[in-house]
């Protein structure tokens, strides 16, 4: 079967729709619409102009759908890659035609702003004897979620270093802050803990 992919780096340009559909409404499906307009250079009056407006819908599922709703607004820029369609239907006025992409990836334009990443991290305790399983087990990588700091304990840094003492509180709720732990000996993408 072949399918249009396409990458189109734009504005968000309306409101950012969240609605839940299917038959029990167990999925999510948030749209918002994407243009882009061609800036092209004029020799004749040497300057640049705008060319052709592109416009679409774009659709988001599942944990793409949950991150569009928390992170877009109208005016944003985006880079929004997917499945490209174009759906025909009646009015009363004739027959129209709606571009969709049914969005793969949805990101920030860094190009025309900046951001701050915030991972998802699940984390499901099994049968309460502590497990983790998840982004957040053992070896979950940098900048897994915060794990509980006993008293006297240390943790390594980003930069080799140990931060955590006999002060130091077991891990509380992420963006918590932590006074035995300065700035500097956090790696960037970690919460305010003294975590792994």
């Amino acid at each position: 079967m072949n399918e249009t992919m396409v990458t189109v780096t734009g504005n968000v340009a309306g409101d950012v729709v969240s609605r839940r559909v299917g038959a029990n409404e167990e999925h999510l499906l948030v749209t918002f619409r994407v243009a882009s307009s061609e800036r092209r250079w004029d020799k004749a009056s040497e300057s640049w102009v705008d060319g052709d407006r592109f416009t679409a819908s774009v659709n988001c599922w599942r944990r793409l759908a949950e991150g569009a709703m928390a992170s877009l607004v109208k005016g944003d820029p985006v880079v929004v890659s997917g499945r490209l369609s174009v759906r025909e239907y009646e009015t009363e006025a004739g027959r129209r035609y709606m571009t969709e992409i049914a969005a793969t990836a949805v990101g920030p334009d860094l190009a025309r702003c900046s951001a701050q990443i915030r991972r998802w991290r699940p984390s499901v305790v099994e049968g309460g004897d502590g497990a983790v399983t998840g982004e957040n087990a053992a070896g979950g990588g940098e900048g897994s979620g915060p794990s509980t700091t006993a008293p006297g304990s240390a943790h390594a840094a980003g930069d080799g270093s140990e931060v955590g003492t006999a002060d130091t509180p077991t891990a509380g709720p992420v963006g918590a802050t932590n006074a035995g732990v300065a700035a500097g000996d956090r790696r960037r993408g970690e919460p305010s803990l003294a975590s792994a």
